[in-house]
């Protein structure tokens, strides 16, 4: 067994000695390949306090994955906000998360209705994949309080003797686990901080990216809808984590402009136009691609990712 994971086994064990617990609550739906993971922060709220909900999906990178739009209320809950994060690659799936924040006025038992998310392969129609409901009590701010309108009698005076004194040794227990917790916390961190590996960059993560392309079925069966999409999902992709551009959910000209603002000379920002009206043409026009253009739609992605120079 690794130092690792003896440090995290004995951080974990001290945890529940010392009584830390969490009330959240998680159910999954699997469709096919895909899995959508629902979890609820807490089952139990007070009244206007808010509540947490995030759906995480869990699909193949040729699957297509579209959350709808967020109305001002669900069920009996107000919407106070809401953030999609959408397509982040994870080996070879990719995942779609919306983080949904909650709040009611409503007490008692309120349940959150199933929340749903649409799915399609390239060569099929949309299919919804839904949560389960939660249950979630809402309690009230003058709930268990005693009722001011009912009076009682005063009881009289009781003389209670005062049992002797104990001394109570716990906090010599408590001092311990404290210590050894901060203890194995510092040992895990040093281990992590010396084992530590480089990480992959954006851009070498988009090169490799862009040679699975060249090596899928899809390439070799010249399926060019799936080719340009795929190659603009990289694009996108590459962008967000290289620059920070909110590229997943942008139309092409809110996309481009992004990109401008960033005013980043060696990215070869024509380049990137052609290949993104390209594939919106395969895709919405039908256009027909040859094998020569297709494999240059290909190597112009992998110039403009090589051209931008950032490792």
């Amino acid at each position: 067994m690794s130092d690792i994971i003896k440090f995290a086994l004995l951080i974990v064990w001290l945890m529940s000695t010392i009584g830390i617990g969490w009330t959240s609550e998680t159910n999954t739906t699997i469709d096919g390949h895909v899995k959508m993971v629902a979890e609820v922060s807490t089952n139990q709220v007070q009244v206007a306090e808010p509540l947490t909900l995030r759906l995480t999906v869990t699909a193949p990178a040729d699957v297509t994955v579209s959350f709808p739009s967020v109305s001002e209320r669900v069920g009996q809950w107000d919407v106070i906000s809401h953030q999609d994060v959408l397509g982040i690659p994870a080996g070879d799936q990719r995942t779609w998360t919306r983080t949904l924040i909650f709040e009611t006025i409503e007490t008692g038992d309120i349940s959150i209705p199933p929340m749903d998310a649409s799915w399609s392969e390239s060569d099929s129609a949309p299919t919804l994949i839904a949560s389960k409901p939660f249950q979630v009590h809402v309690a009230s701010v003058l709930e268990d309080r005693a009722d001011p309108t009912k009076f009682r009698d005063i009881a009289s005076v009781i003389d209670v003797p005062l049992p002797p004194p104990e001394q109570s040794y716990g906090w010599i227990g408590w001092t311990a686990a404290g210590c050894l917790a901060a203890i194995a916390l510092a040992g895990l961190v040093v281990v992590v901080a010396r084992r530590r590996q480089p990480t992959v960059t954006p851009r070498r993560w988009a090169l490799d990216e862009i040679d699975a392309i060249v090596n899928s079925d899809s390439f070799q069966q010249h399926d060019c809808e799936t080719v340009l999409q795929r190659l603009s999902d990289c694009l996108r992709d590459y962008l967000t984590f290289q620059f920070g551009v909110a590229a997943s959910f942008q139309t092409r000209e809110e996309l481009l402009a992004a990109v401008a603002e960033k005013q980043v000379e060696s990215l070869d920002t024509t380049g990137l136009a052609r290949l993104l009206a390209t594939a919106d043409a395969v895709k919405f026009a039908s256009a027909v691609m040859t094998a020569e253009e297709l494999l240059s739609a290909v190597e112009l992605a992998r110039q403009i990712i090589v051209s931008e120079g950032v490792c």
